[in-house]
């Protein structure tokens, strides 16, 4: 039988260690898991979580927002324990009237990501189908940004030391990332025989726009077959799922991800490493693993 209240406990702690306050979270969480405890239920269903998040809204004049709050902390906790536990459901999106927030990324699998790439092959302008192939292939492998990898010209990719030079999109500050031998073996061919200009090149000779990558990937996404998928996949959750990735990968490998997590922020071009940290709860196998981040005493990550 799973003990809630020291599974919020501890929740609580991770998500405090993660440098989140929780004030506003804390106590409809209390309430919740004492509802529950008042029903002798020892697991998170999405009736449950709907019936008490909208409770006060049906027997009080309550904005529906409120229950939307309700139901957002509690998805938050049944996130995290159905990492642990299966059993647990995680409530659904958009079941009251809502509020604006950061949207829940797309984590694409490894065969979604391929059947999306293959799907270039598709495209109704031939002569972009390689480009755009290579395109998204290096968002994905980097987690660069869309804006990013369209200012790169060739000079920027350094086939002698297989890097690329990004100026970041925001900040302007430019900073090396390192290829994988296979991704830069694939730019150079790509990019043979034209030393300057874009390194993506729309069929005029100029760089492409943001709008005709954008008209290319939802063609794509569609021939792949996920733009029935919910959330519905963006081209920025490739970046969403590199940095995710890259996180799970060195919990597996054992590395200690408070001195890494700040590489990683460096490597996205992240100008506060709050921006990073967001990825540890933002998906509920990195919750589960970043409770083994905080130390002892509990003391919060750098």
């Amino acid at each position: 039988m799973t003990d809630l209240a020291s599974c919020l406990e501890e929740y609580l702690q991770l998500r405090r260690g993660l440098g989140h306050q929780m004030g506003h979270a804390e106590r409809p969480l209390r309430q919740f898991v004492a509802h529950l405890s008042e029903r002798g239920l020892d697991t998170v269903t999405v009736v449950d979580a709907i019936e008490w998040a909208g409770e006060e809204t049906l027997s009080h004049p309550r904005p529906p927002t409120r229950a939307t709050l309700r139901l957002s902390v509690v998805r938050g906790f049944a996130g995290w324990l159905h990492a642990l536990d299966p059993r647990h459901e995680i409530p659904p999106t958009k079941v009251f009237p809502g509020l604006p927030g950061r949207r829940a990324p797309h984590i694409y699998t490894a065969e979604q990501v391929s059947n999306l790439l293959d799907a270039a092959s598709k495209l109704s302008r031939r002569e972009g189908r390689n480009c755009y192939r290579v395109f998204f292939g290096l968002l994905t492998v980097t987690g660069m940004r869309v804006s990013e990898a369209i200012a790169l010209s060739r000079p920027d990719v350094d086939f002698q030391a297989d890097v690329v030079t990004v100026v970041d999109s925001k900040s302007r500050t430019p900073r090396l990332i390192p290829l994988h031998p296979t991704t830069a073996a694939v730019l150079s061919d790509f990019a043979a025989g034209s030393p300057i200009g874009p390194l993506f090149a729309n069929p005029a000779g100029g760089r492409l726009a943001y709008s005709s990558v954008r008209y290319a990937f939802n063609q794509m996404r569609s021939a792949a077959g996920l733009s029935d998928l919910e959330p519905l996949p963006r081209i920025h959750d490739l970046r969403h799922t590199f940095a995710v990735n890259t996180l799970l990968d060195w919990s597996r490998d054992g590395d200690d991800i408070r001195t890494r997590l700040p590489l990683l922020s460096t490597y996205l071009g992240h100008s506060n490493p709050a921006h990073t940290y967001w990825y540890l709860t933002s998906v509920p196998a990195l919750m589960s693993d970043a409770a083994q981040l905080l130390t002892v005493n509990g003391s919060p990550l750098p």
